[in-house]
């Protein structure tokens, strides 16, 4: 078993999916994968005021467009990161200003856990 701990955004995902291939290239047989970090080691109240916004964009039909610093690449990322592995509305909010709709995909860094929690998990995980 592989024990990930890395953030929860797009960023993270990769990092943890790059670390993870280039181990099985390199002939490391990893069958399991678990994160000690998720969603689940959050309170809804605590994604509230822990969240940090990854990207934001203007939804105008069905374009995508960049809300500054944001570019179209990032929206890509995060949209594809969001929708295929998280999908979940507490990282996720849309807004209207001045009658243009802006999606802003949100991320938690993996410091902001409860340091219990986390050792918890990990002994948990070694049986």
């Amino acid at each position: 078993m592989f024990q990930a701990f890395s953030e929860i955004d797009p960023a993270g995902f990769s990092i943890e999916d790059n670390l993870i291939g280039g181990l099985r290239r390199r002939g490391r047989e990893i069958g399991m994968v678990s994160s000690l970090v998720t969603l689940k080691t959050f309170s809804d109240e605590e994604i509230g005021y822990i969240r940090y916004p990854v990207v934001k964009y203007e939804v105008k039909d069905n374009d995508f467009i960049p809300v500054p610093p944001a570019n179209s690449g990032q929206i890509t990322k995060a949209r594809g990161w969001f929708y295929e592995f998280i999908n979940d509305e507490r990282l996720f909010s849309v807004q209207v200003i001045n009658d243009r709709k802006i999606a802003t995909i949100w991320g938690i860094e993996s410091d902001a856990a409860d340091r219990t929690k986390i050792e918890n998990k990990f002994f948990e995980l070694l049986g």
